[in-house]
């Protein structure tokens, strides 16, 4: 995809969902019939932004997410040094300033960056995504009041199995995964009842157990795909 690698910093999770469509549609075109997304970290919110553009992408017939994390919590509380807080907020500032005068595609000043976003380089649009409230990467924030996190589920439009990694190192040690994950299967029903948390398992889901039970749900989930057509 064009956000890959130091991209990162500077696409957007809309190009991101015009990517994985042309994807689709190359898909739809050799024959496959049954077609599910699944993201991983920022694909989670990749498959959120898919889901919210559905009148402009190609369809798909369900979603599995993996490490829906809150870059916006992530940063604040546990990837930004204290020491580096300061700057950091002075970052934010900064960027809503110039997102105000229309200088979205600006570059952050190096200088501002902390040390964890130092070596890509962001626009003023992409970092505010990230990091502020509201921002368009901004979905899975457990401080979301409970009509923003309503209006971002009830848009689902297709099957969706949603797992957190149980000892994910970016998730905040606050953070309810379950109750999350609990809050999102009552407010929408194509929130998979298989969503849950991978018992023990990091961010990237690299202990051997937790990925043989990552599978196994993942097999389950497509099963259940198959049960409904």
């Amino acid at each position: 995809m064009r956000s890959s690698f130091n991209s990162y910093g500077h696409s957007s999770l809309q190009q991101d969902a015009d990517d994985i469509s042309a994807l689709v549609d190359y898909l739809r075109l050799i024959g496959r019939k049954k077609i599910v997304l699944l993201g991983h970290s920022t694909g989670c919110q990749d498959i959120m932004m898919y889901n919210k553009l559905k009148d402009k992408v190609t369809s798909v017939d369900g979603f599995i997410l993996q490490g829906p994390v809150s870059d916006r919590q992530a940063f604040m509380y546990v990837t930004v040094k204290p020491e580096e807080m300061e700057t950091y907020q002075q970052a934010i500032i900064y960027a809503r300033d110039k997102d105000a005068e229309g200088k979205g595609l600006e570059w952050m000043p190096r200088s501002m960056m902390p040390e964890a976003m130092r070596d890509t380089p962001f626009t003023v649009y992409r970092f505010l995504s990230l990091v502020d409230v509201g921002g368009d990467d901004d979905f899975f924030s457990s401080d979301l009041s409970l009509d923003a996190v309503s209006e971002i589920w009830k848009s689902l439009t297709k099957p969706a199995m949603v797992l957190h990694s149980g000892e994910d190192e970016f998730v905040p040690e606050f953070v309810n995964k379950e109750g999350l994950i609990s809050k999102w299967k009552a407010i929408e029903p194509l929130v998979s009842p298989l969503s849950g948390v991978i018992p023990g398992a990091d961010h990237a889901v690299s202990k051997p157990v937790s990925a043989e039970w990552y599978c196994n749900r993942i097999v389950d989930f497509l099963g259940s795909l198959e049960d409904q057509s």
